[in-house]
């Protein structure tokens, strides 16, 4: 596998602005680019790191194939195995301890903003179950929405849910790919998940923007911790 963090000569924790930069250096100002005389499979080498680094989703999903464990301890039962994993949310990169005998990996949150790094499709179960009244994943919960770490929290209204995502209204304008942290008001469940569609509606007082998002990681947060 790659190290597109060579490539681009930047830091697994590098800021997405960093990685911008980065690339604009090595293909513009060293002059990579084939337009300016640079190798054409240097520059799709350089281009498809770009590609997976510059997305949020594409970068952790490269980062939890590539991501590496560190054992401590001198027996067998004293060594622990330890892996970094980059928060789909906020970035961040976390050590995560995996025990042997651990089994609900859905426990597992970003020591910064609290974020799941797991799905349990269980949980998107007990959210249809929870008003079995509504027949196709109806709904109408009160949900809060953050587009950023240590955000603005804007409100929205969710009209139907699945165990893929979910539909909802707000009057925060939104765009497609972007992702955003959802939390339900009436219980714990809170989602990471990635816009895939906008329709925008106009009622007699406000413009409404009803959305499709599909989860990227889904979990309810016993903690209390939002």
């Amino acid at each position: 596998m790659k190290n597109y963090y060579k490539i681009l000569q930047v830091d697994p924790s590098a800021e997405p602005a960093v990685i911008k930069s980065a690339y604009r250096t090595i293909m513009l100002n060293l002059k990579n680019h084939p337009d300016y005389g640079g190798d054409t499979l240097c520059a799709q080498e350089i281009n498809e790191a770009y590609d997976i680094l510059k997305d949020p989703v594409k970068r952790c999903n490269y980062d939890k194939k590539n991501f590496y464990k560190i054992q401590t301890g001198t027996s067998v039962k004293e060594k622990r195995q330890y892996y970094y994993m980059r928060c789909y949310f906020c970035g961040t990169i976390n050590r995560i301890e995996f025990e042997s005998t651990q089994t609900s990996l859905k426990t597992i949150r970003c020591g910064r903003c609290h974020s799941p790094f797991f799905s349990d499709t269980a949980d998107v179960h007990k959210i249809r179950t929870h008003k079995r009244k509504y027949q196709r994943f109806k709904c109408s919960f009160d949900i809060t929405i953050q587009l950023k770490f240590k955000g603005e929290l804007y409100k929205g209204k969710c009209m139907d849910i699945s165990t893929n995502g979910l539909r909802f209204q707000t009057e925060t304008e939104l765009n497609v790919d972007q992702i955003i942290k959802i939390n339900f008001d009436h219980n714990d469940f809170q989602a990471i998940a990635k816009i895939i569609r906008i329709e925008n509606l106009i009622d007699d007082k406000n413009q409404i923007f009803e959305c499709a998002a599909t989860y990227i990681e889904a979990s309810y947060d016993k903690s209390g911790k939002k």
